[in-house]
């Protein structure tokens, strides 16, 4: 499929995104470095006379919609490369990078995060015309926000006025989900008893399009072993109430992200969750493999249901870590708790 040499050539199995320079290189500042190297092939080309940044990705990621200023190939589309030993940057075609052992795909749910935040962060500009025209979505000329403007996402507490109109937003995305109620039930018992909720808000649109519960007990046996109580795990229930189409991928890889920072904030060495599988099914989801996947989950086994034997629910752990990137997309305006002095009290 790579070209040995700048001929024009056919793409097989691979959609390719392409993004403005100044862009690409924001995405490879931000996620090159990533503890788990999302960042696949990247060339630099001309497309339709447009200097780009292409990001190789896995055959329909078209799904979220990419912002305006992407231009989305998808596999079969004919296109020029530069040679394989032709290195590229931001001024000359060539390849940037070759991925990771030769990896060609970058993973579109991290790439989706990150360009969907800088498409917002800069939305009032771009650093500088480009001598081919302004970049679409964005103004043709100006300055870029500065970097305490704030970013296209904001994790907060729950506000008391928002507790009852949640409530039927939450039902509502369990049902297009096909979600078991237990699904959602612990995050639903919260809003009805006034326990601590966090939301995930899109600032643009100022909207809550995920929400998050806490709980800062101990495990309990069972579900969990004996041993797996030993360490101090935050457990954590999650629900996406934003509609938009794969929204919900993204935005639970965005939630699984700060949660893991914060339970690193909080001295906890690893988070827990608890997702029922649909009646009757053995394997493990569409939502569960996906955090399996993508989000840096890892599926510890799957348990029956006390007194219902057909339906089952699988315990996912994931380790408490931080991310020195996370201020780029998301302002964080949680306090942390410390688990240590929860538990002295």
């Amino acid at each position: 499929m790579l070209a040995n040499a700048p001929v024009r050539v056919r793409t097989e199995r691979a959609d390719l995104l392409l993004v403005p320079p100044w862009i690409g290189e924001k995405v490879l500042e931000r996620l090159v470095t990533h503890h788990s190297d999302p960042i696949g092939a990247v060339v630099s080309l001309i497309h339709d006379d447009q200097h780009r940044y292409g990001f190789w990705l896995p055959p329909g990621s078209h799904l979220p919609a990419w912002p305006a200023f992407c231009t989305y190939l998808p596999a079969g589309t004919a296109l020029e490369l530069p040679q394989l030993h032709q290195h590229g940057d931001d001024s000359r075609p060539g390849w940037i990078r070759q991925g990771t052992g030769g990896r060609m795909y970058s993973r579109p749910l991290h790439l989706h995060a990150i360009i969907t935040a800088l498409a917002k962060h800069y939305r009032t500009v771009a650093p500088s015309p480009t001598p081919s025209g302004p970049i679409p979505g964005l103004s043709p000329a100006g300055r870029s926000m500065p970097p305490e403007a704030a970013t296209a996402y904001l994790v907060r507490s729950l506000l008391p006025a928002e507790q009852f109109t949640l409530m039927p937003q939450i039902v509502q995305w369990r049902h297009q989900q096909q979600l078991p109620s237990t699904e959602t039930q612990a995050i639903l018992d919260a809003l009805r008893d006034g326990d601590e909720v966090v939301v995930l808000i899109d600032a643009e649109q100022d909207t809550i399009i995920g929400c998050l519960r806490f709980d800062h007990t101990p495990l309990t046996t069972p579900p969990w072993r004996y041993d797996e109580t030993a360490e101090s795990a935050l457990k954590v229930a999650a629900v996406i109430t934003d509609p938009a189409p794969g929204g919900g991928y993204r935005l639970e890889w965005m939630l699984t992200l700060w949660a893991r920072h914060y339970a690193a904030s909080c001295g906890y060495s690893h988070l827990v969750r608890e997702i029922p599988l649909y009646r009757g099914a053995d394997s493990l989801s569409h939502r569960v493999e996906y955090l399996r996947d993508e989000c840096g989950w890892s599926v510890v086994r799957t348990e029956k249901v006390p007194g219902e034997p057909v339906r089952r629910f699988a315990l996912l752990q994931a380790s408490a870590c931080f991310h020195r990137n996370l201020s780029a997309f998301l302002t964080d305006r949680v306090p942390t708790v410390d688990v240590q002095q929860r538990a002295a009290s």
